[in-house]
């Protein structure tokens, strides 16, 4: 599933993952949390991430869709386009920001910062994984993929990346981030709303599970309050 519904004491977290780019998951984002109507729209995009998103809701007419783009972001793109449309900034973002601000409720980041993110590489990742992480960077891009949708390759691209075991461990801990900052959402807001990574829903939607089961510590509450 695509789209799930976790409890957090009396409050709901629509969990709605996006294959991130597919224009087409712009009117789907749109429509499901026009049929939810949630309270706050949580993004898993880091702060930074977001301040320049809000900042290019609307690109220059006849920019280009990869310009910027990391080679691996841009492989991914050039390969998702065999399922339809690729617009940047991902639609799914886009319409997640415009419905908040038509509806008047906040939005929020609930990814790792950049300095975070920086932070959790240098400790997790050695050079040798970067080395790992090229390899498998150019057997991607020449691949053929068995998805045949844009959310099952999003699902197939990001496992051949998590094969490498320090990349999957930093895959996890944004997992288990993003997790605990929707669990400090539902403590202020009964209906959140989640645009994810169709590859992240899993793995956030199972430490959800069991944050509710085993309860929320502080630490994760004062984390609403940046």
């Amino acid at each position: 599933m695509d789209e799930m519904i976790a409890s957090v004491g009396r409050s709901r977290i629509y969990l709605h993952g996006a294959a991130r780019g597919l224009v087409s998951e712009g009117e789907t984002l749109a429509r499901e949390a026009c049929a939810f109507g949630p309270d706050v729209m949580a993004i898993a995009v880091s702060r930074e991430e977001l301040e320049g998103l809000l900042l290019n809701l609307d690109p220059a007419e006849g920019s280009d869709d990869f310009d910027g783009m990391t080679n691996y972001d841009e492989e991914y793109a050039r390969h998702l386009t065999r399922y339809g449309d690729v617009s940047i900034p991902p639609a799914d973002l886009v319409e997640a920001c415009r419905y908040a601000i038509g509806a008047a409720i906040p939005i929020r980041s609930v990814d790792l910062t950049e300095a975070e993110m920086t932070d959790a590489s240098l400790r997790l990742l050695r050079p040798f994984d970067t080395i790992r992480y090229g390899i498998v960077m150019r057997n991607l891009r020449g691949r053929r993929f068995k998805a045949e949708d844009g959310r099952a390759f999003a699902v197939e691209w990001d496992g051949a990346v998590r094969r490498i075991r320090r990349f999957r461990a930093l895959e996890e801990l944004r997992e288990r981030h993003i997790a605990a900052r929707l669990s400090a959402l539902a403590r202020r807001y009964e209906r959140v709303f989640a645009a994810l990574e169709v590859q992240m829903l899993e793995g956030i939607a199972s430490t959800l599970d069991g944050r509710a089961r085993h309860g929320v510590g502080p630490a994760a509450a004062r984390q609403d309050s940046k």
